[in-house]
């Protein structure tokens, strides 16, 4: 699975790869980076340029169309108290002021459907400025059709948070995560309800803590698959991706290898209940360095079940795998829980509740690594409140706790945050 949730500084390395006694491999180097060429020089940038001009798209669409441009945009602001703002053994707290800006846009031309939803966030600390930092996420697609048997997508997301889970102790600082995705993929339907399927992605992770899960990197990769819609609307897909790419940061230069197959279920099980899973075997081998070699199980499922038009419940399990780049490499295992229900007291109000549950594992090849033999149990609990009194403008509370218990010194922590916030749509 993805490690939803990576990237910041620079884009793919073109480094030559290393042979034995210092020599480049040449013809190796020339190959890997040919397969990818369309990956890592056109995706990135071409579909970046076309989604950042939907909204314009749309505005432009001739007036008389009875639907009209679907562009919404909304700017909210919040504060709040956090009793741990490093997330370290000994607490500093502080507040922090929140001011954020997006937009969404879902708009129909024919077969065709454009989608775009962005979001930039400047964090504010009143007492610790240097920690001041911002964020920028979309998600955006067209999703194309050119007849009724052939239709595809062309999708860019982004998504750039604070990562809590950060690996370093102590740090002083910030850690941010950004995750992007470029892909390009055609679905070819056939007889009966099978599919086939096939296309490129590139995956970049970066993270500011070198020692945090798949800390920098980046993968060009090519997918074919196919699946069975059965009539009742489950959808049964399997698949085999293979990817090149490399790492940035403390590993940089070093340049892997990994395939990927996988079966993925979505499931409208009732009209009540639905289940989406997927479940992969991820293999990923290092020419330079075969002690970083790894291979595992990579998982995640999500199932929701609606009691009634106000009550919910959703609820989640993933595993997770990823690379260790620091000191000599290594891997990184996890396993992630959540439950979270939600109710709506009225039309006007809802009340949400999140519980998460995740362990990591630490599996590195240097025995001076500083992460040798580290496990973290790390807990979230949040309830928001919500209010919305007028179409426009809506309100919200919220109360917050983590924690993390670590077999490292000083590694665990206790936070509590306590916000509120308001938002305007237009």
């Amino acid at each position: 699975m993805r490690t939803y949730g990576q990237p910041q500084g620079p884009g793919v390395k073109n480094s030559p790869r290393t042979c034995n006694h210092g020599r480049t491999c040449a013809s190796t180097g020339v190959r890997t980076h040919a397969r990818a060429l369309v990956l890592t020089a056109v995706l990135p940038v071409v579909l970046p340029v076309v989604l950042l001009a939907l909204p314009a798209l749309a505005l432009a669409q001739d007036a008389s169309d009875p639907l009209g441009p679907v562009l919404a945009l909304h700017a909210a602001a919040a504060l709040e108290r956090d009793s741990n703002i490093l997330r370290a053994p000994d607490a500093v707290s502080d507040e922090i002021g929140v001011l954020s800006a997006g937009l969404r846009l879902d708009k129909r031309y024919s077969l065709q459907r454009l989608t775009l939803q962005a979001q930039a966030s400047r964090f504010r600390f009143r007492d610790f400025s240097n920690l001041d930092y911002s964020t920028l996420s979309y998600d955006g697609a067209w999703n194309f059709q050119f007849t009724p048997n052939l239709r595809g997508v062309l999708s860019a997301d982004r998504r750039q948070y604070r990562d809590i889970t950060n690996a370093s102790i102590a740090s002083g600082d910030i850690t941010r995560r950004t995750e992007r995705r470029d892909l390009a993929e055609v679905t070819l339907l056939g007889r009966g309800g099978w599919r086939t399927l096939a296309g490129l992605e590139q995956t970049r992770s970066r993270s500011d803590d070198p020692r945090a899960l798949q800390a920098s990197p980046t993968v060009s990769s090519v997918h074919v698959g196919g699946g069975y819609e059965f009539p009742a609307g489950a959808l049964l897909t399997a698949q085999v991706r293979r990817g090149d790419g490399d790492y940035g940061g403390a590993a940089s230069g070093i340049e892997f290898r990994e395939t990927e197959p996988s079966v993925s279920l979505r499931w409208p099980a009732t009209a009540r209940t639905a289940l989406d899973a997927r479940i992969a075997w991820l293999d990923r081998s290092h020419h330079q360095e075969p002690a970083r070699d790894f291979q595992g199980l990579v998982a995640n499922g999500t199932a929701r079940w609606t009691y009634s038009p106000r009550t919910s419940v959703e609820a989640g399990l993933a595993r997770d795998l990823g690379s260790y780049e620091f000191s000599g490499g290594g891997r990184i295992r996890g396993w992630r829980l959540y439950l979270a229900p939600a109710w709506k007291p009225s039309e006007k109000t809802a009340l949400r509740f999140r519980h998460t549950m995740e362990r990591r594992d630490w599996l590195v090849v240097s025995s001076a690594s500083p992460d040798l033999g580290r496990e973290d149990r790390t807990r979230w609990n949040a309830l928001t409140f919500e209010w919305t009194p007028r179409r426009l403008v809506e309100f919200n509370a919220s109360v917050r706790q983590e924690r993390r218990q670590s077999t490292l010194a000083g590694a665990g922590f206790r936070a509590n945050v306590v916000a509120v916030g308001a938002r305007l749509n237009f």
